[in-house]
């Protein structure tokens, strides 16, 4: 259990007055479950604190402005030198988004929506698995981790787990209420939907009813846009014809503020849908297995061709959202998936098979080798921040640690020169190879 608090540094004890004048701030304390009782002992504003601000199951209290509560329990805790599991307090300083010894979360402007956007954002989808089939207090955990990092977007769907990823994304973000968060949902569309404007407010209404708000900040069109439609899929024709005035109506009626899709399908219908400077947000598929929303790629390269879209997205002020930054986690590398993620996805633009993905990843460990990067997932990860046309990326999470693995490699920053370019070359050698 715990250890004898003589000989352990803690941080400097701080007069109430100097934690009221700190920068808006978060204290974690972490404390046994007996010390908690005592703690529920002391008051009755007390023990309502601790019910607000921490989740069943939890042992840490998470606060983000300084207040006489905070400074009492502060002062109780250093007076009685209890013992503590791991480190009795944690300051972080939520106006620089860091820790100590830690760099700031990087803001990008969000194309012509003006808005600033965390270069990492908080996926939500069930590859990952996190907030469709995750336990509520890793839920609770991971998304306090990413606001008191500096995260600021958070990506649902209603296709996520069938609404549960909207319902447990609500609950949290209702619970610690941040003034900052910016949160997008999407509508999908099953085949022959009769009315589109009439399914596309429904889907909307259910998903402001799970998330518990009025409003959401982007909402992505989440069928595959392509030259002819048919099936699932629409075509660019009716996504600007039918799609783009059903979410221009619910933007004027204040339910949506900007409006997005999901660049997936034929490449000139993505192109074309782009330019027309309607939406305001684009998800593009772009990893290390397939950079073709970037750059040129090499003849015969086993991957759908994107036709550089960053230069479409940024020509028309869209803002971008880096998806299957992992390739729906074959850029770990490893085969082995969380009990809580999803069997391997389809992949998208890349491979034809997840296993081929697998294969290609693994083919890119010299990259972790020759000490680029800690990890491939690492690597993959700085690889996708590294252009400056992202605006937040997002990496599919099944647990609070793996979270802070990808705010890990995004703090580092984006990949240098000589690590781009002996990626290019290890790229080189898919060339010709069947997708």
């Amino acid at each position: 259990m715990g250890e004898s608090n003589q000989g352990r540094q803690y941080p400097p004890q701080l007069a109430p007055q100097e934690i009221e004048q700190a920068n808006p701030c978060v204290i974690t304390v972490a404390l046994y479950k007996e010390q908690w009782l005592k703690l529920l002992d002391m008051s009755d504003d007390i023990r309502g604190f601790i019910a607000a601000n921490v989740p069943v199951g939890n042992s840490s209290i998470r606060y983000r402005r300084p207040n006489r509560l905070c400074i009492r329990i502060y002062e109780f805790v250093m007076r009685t030198r209890w013992k503590v599991n791991r480190s009795a307090f944690k300051l972080y300083d939520i106006c620089s988004h860091r820790t100590e010894g830690q760099t700031p979360m990087k803001m990008r402007i969000f194309g012509r929506s003006g808005m600033k956007i965390s270069i990492l954002g908080f996926g939500c989808g069930g590859v990952g698995g996190l907030m469709v089939r995750g336990d509520p207090a890793d839920q609770d955990r991971a998304i306090g981790q990413a606001l008191d990092s500096g995260v600021n977007y958070y990506d649902t769907a209603a296709r996520y787990g069938n609404g549960e990823s909207e319902k447990n994304l609500g609950r949290v973000l209702n619970r610690l209420k941040p003034k900052d968060a910016i949160v997008g949902t999407k509508v999908r569309l099953p085949a022959n939907p009769g009315s589109i404007a009439e399914a596309i407010a429904k889907s909307l209404e259910g998903s402001l009813q799970r998330l518990g708000r009025e409003q959401v900040d982007i909402f992505h069109f989440h069928n595959a846009i392509t030259s002819a439609g048919g099936g699932d899929t629409l075509s660019a024709r009716q996504v600007l014809d039918e799609v783009v005035p059903a979410f221009e109506a619910l933007r004027r009626q204040g339910k949506v503020r900007f409006l997005g899709i999901t660049a997936n399908g034929d490449t000139s219908a993505l192109h074309e849908v782009i330019d027309a400077r309607v939406f305001d947000s684009a998800q593009v598929s772009y990893n290390m297995l397939n950079p073709s929303a970037a750059t040129v790629l090499p003849p015969n390269y086993p991957a759908q061709d994107y036709g550089k879209l960053f230069d479409h997205t940024e020509a028309a002020g869209v803002g971008v959202v880096g998806i299957r930054v992992l390739a729906g986690g074959a850029l770990s590398g490893s085969a082995e998936r969380h009990p809580i993620a999803s069997p391997p996805p389809n992949p998208i633009g890349s491979a034809q098979s997840y296993e081929g993905d697998l294969r290609r990843a693994q083919r890119l460990a010299p990259l972790v080798k020759e000490g680029f990067a800690a990890s491939l997932a690492e690597a993959a990860t700085r690889f996708c921040i590294t252009h400056p046309a992202m605006g937040t990326i997002l990496v599919g999470v099944a647990t609070p640690q793996q979270f802070e693995d990808a705010l890990a490699a995004a703090m580092k920053g984006p990949l240098p020169k000589a690590a781009l370019d002996r990626l290019a070359a290890l790229q080189l050698g898919f060339a010709g190879e069947t997708r």
